[in-house]
């Protein structure tokens, strides 16, 4: 016997044993309640709030897609710009030395 939980709206979340036997897995039929019954409120609201999560994470699923996007496409352009501003400061660097070396070889 394995105990199991079942999602049917009527016994929402309720538990219950099952033989899990051979017959490929499928048992023998064999099942008994763990839980005891729930109340009509409760058979009401249990499935509406269960549609209300997944409906939740679904919609976080999608916000942390579109967060991951944005921040991918955010990343490239500032990569972009690590790399033109480096080529920027090596090229000032250069002209600075070419400078240096030739107001050197004036004095001389």
């Amino acid at each position: 016997m394995k105990m199991l939980t079942t999602w049917k709206p009527e016994n929402c979340g309720r538990r219950f044993w099952k033989c899990i036997g051979s017959q490929r897995f499928e048992g023998c039929g064999l099942m008994e309640w763990f839980d005891p019954p729930m109340c009509k409120r409760s058979q009401k609201i249990i499935p509406g709030l269960l549609k209300k999560l997944n409906g939740y994470e679904e919609k976080i699923h999608s916000l942390e897609l579109k967060v991951e996007t944005l921040e991918t496409n955010w990343f490239k352009p500032q990569k972009k710009k690590t790399k033109r501003s480096n080529c920027i400061t090596v090229v000032c660097f250069m002209c600075v030395v070419v400078i240096i070396v030739s107001v050197w070889l004036k004095g001389k």
